[in-house]
């Protein structure tokens, strides 16, 4: 019977040990499809973008390996064989493991850098959006006025610096990955924002000058009033030549003063957009007042002329006349003396000029009287 249990020991080994060897790689089988089940069950928890920025391709990873790890222990504690042969089944499971987990992470980074991108465009969309929402609120010239180049770019700043924070909060990355996606929409949006207020200058320009040229035609429009209000010779004279600049200057300062109050740029700014109005109504006053110092000259000139004509005739008058030679006499001064009084009452106070001219009729009704005099000494 010996010859035999030997035999009879080997077939059932065997057959034992074909037993158990199948049930180890149903065993690997079942880990295998765990593993393949757990990473179908993360694509599904990451299907939404939001989800899938929640766990970046590094913790998928540490999921993925920790998830390994249990199969892996869960395998071995199922073994009831030497440490030798369950190192053995776990190095026959472990390179099929490897295989599913490279097949899904390269994947799953690509579906998340996917989600990153999509995150950026969405950002840039929204920044878009409020450009246009700025556009739309600046259209009208007033509401433009309001708001300076520089207060519009420190508003474009704000939202870049909004959007990125929250682009920042979405992420679940390393601080060195978040650093390099933050980099890149920032730079993007960053040249949105320098062609946005390059064109918002351009804009806001070009509103300045037509607000300028409006103080220009408000000023045009003031000096042809002045021009009408001084047309006849009596209302001219009553306003002399430093008067009517210290009209003109007191509209400048008021054009000045209400374009300043339209205008919503820095102190520095201010100077330089209002010394460009200044000088060019500088130029309007100076032209002006030259143009009315020489129409006044030319009244009191004409009006000098038309005193002179007056006292000639009355002279002429005073040659028909048979009264005695004292009487003409006084009445010669007489008339003299309220043409000169008329002559300064037209006048007005504040001309430089006004005792020099009225000082030289003066002398040139006395030239009159010596030389009737002088022609006929008997009646005068």
């Amino acid at each position: 019977m010996d010859p035999r249990l030997p035999h009879v020991f080997h077939r059932f080994c065997s057959e034992c040990r074909l037993q158990f060897q199948t049930a180890v790689r149903d065993l690997e089988e079942n880990k295998l499809t765990d593993f393949e089940q757990y990473c179908k069950q993360q694509m599904r928890d990451t299907q939404g973008t939001t989800q899938l920025l929640k766990n970046s391709p590094r913790a998928m990873q540490d999921l993925l390996e920790e998830e390994v790890t249990e199969l892996k222990s869960d395998f071995k504690k199922q073994l009831t064989v030497t440490e030798e042969e369950t190192s053995s089944d776990v190095k026959e499971m472990d390179p099929r493991l490897p295989h599913v987990f490279q097949r899904f992470c390269p994947e799953c980074r690509l579906q998340f850098q996917t989600a990153v991108q999509d995150l950026k465009e969405n950002k840039l969309k929204v920044f878009h959006q409020y450009c246009k929402q700025l556009m739309r609120d600046t259209q009208d010239t007033t509401q433009r006025l309001k708001t300076s180049p520089q207060a519009m770019q420190d508003l474009l700043e704000m939202k870049v610096t909004e959007l990125k924070n929250d682009f920042e909060k979405q992420l679940t990355v390393t601080e060195e990955e978040k650093s390099s996606y933050v980099k890149e929409l920032d730079q993007r949006l960053q040249n949105l924002v320098h062609d946005f207020c390059r064109n918002y200058q351009q804009r806001f320009e070009r509103v300045v000058r037509e607000l300028k040229e409006n103080k220009l035609k408000d000023f045009d429009q003031y000096c042809e009033q002045q021009i009408r209000d001084t047309q006849g010779t009596t209302q001219l004279l009553k306003t002399s030549p430093r008067a009517m600049q210290d009209l003109l200057e007191k509209k400048v300062t008021e054009l000045k003063s209400d374009f300043k109050k339209q205008l919503t740029v820095t102190d520095e700014e201010t100077p330089s957009y209002v010394k460009e109005l200044d000088q060019r109504l500088q130029n309007l006053v100076h032209d002006f007042c030259s143009d009315y110092q020489q129409r006044f000259e030319r009244a009191v000139r004409e009006l000098k002329k038309n005193k002179l004509k007056d006292f000639d005739q009355y002279c002429e008058q005073q040659k028909q006349g048979c009264i005695p030679k004292k009487k003409k006499k006084t009445k010669l001064k007489k008339k003299a003396k309220k043409i000169l009084r008329d002559f300064g009452r037209c006048l007005c106070d504040d001309y430089p000029e006004k005792q020099s001219v009225v000082a030289e009729l003066h002398e040139e009704m006395w030239r009159l009287i010596g030389e009737l005099h002088r022609v006929d000494p008997v009646k005068f």
